[in-house]
């Protein structure tokens, strides 16, 4: 499958919540020349959350990661976020880049929270991986997500908003979602 695609996806984290930064990250992405298209906070459970970091299930970090994207007591919804790119141009690339990294540019760098020593062991892990914001690292990825947490009634709002989403390999290559030209909709398996 060629993974560029004028949509993908991102997954505001619940500290960009918790901070209220929601509304300053969107109009971040949306000055970078995308627009969000979708949007659904939800509640995440533990297995939803590593289907999201499925390609970094080996990684030492994956642990924290994923609790990243569950938040606590207190805040516990991340939103999802299905965004455009105005241009056309490969959204997940230009998503990628406005992230950026926590020590050196882009979204992170720009809201990144500040951990001082007054955090050691497990609880630097956690705190260091509140990064506000994940973005897959590719569109195979970002569908699978799109198919795991929205509902069929949210997929046809977007397939009515958005026809030309159906019509790129992201969504059809997704084994969950398959294309039928007959009736120009969709089932899920």
């Amino acid at each position: 499958m060629n993974d560029e695609s004028a949509y993908t996806i991102c997954m505001l984290k619940p500290d960009t919540h918790e901070d209220i930064l929601g509304g300053m990250v969107i109009r971040d992405i949306e000055d970078g020349g995308l627009k969000v298209i979708f949007r659904k906070d939800l509640v995440l459970n533990q297995e939803r959350a590593e289907l999201i970091y499925s390609e970094h299930k080996e990684s030492p970090n994956m642990r924290h990661a994923v609790k990243s994207l569950l938040g606590d007591d207190k805040n516990n919804f991340t939103t999802l976020l299905i965004i455009k790119s105005l241009d056309g141009g490969d959204a997940l690339k230009k998503m990628q880049a406005l992230k950026g990294r926590s020590d050196l540019r882009g979204i992170r760098f720009k809201y990144r929270r500040i951990v001082g020593e007054e955090f050691t062991g497990e609880r630097r892990e956690d705190e260091l991986l509140k990064n506000r914001l994940h973005v897959p690292d590719s569109n195979v990825l970002a569908s699978e997500i799109i198919n795991d947490l929205l509902d069929k009634s949210e997929i046809e709002e977007i397939r009515q908003r958005e026809p030309e989403l159906f019509r790129e390999a992201f969504i059809e290559h997704h084994e969950l979602v398959k294309i039928n030209p007959e009736n120009n909709g969709f089932k899920i398996k």
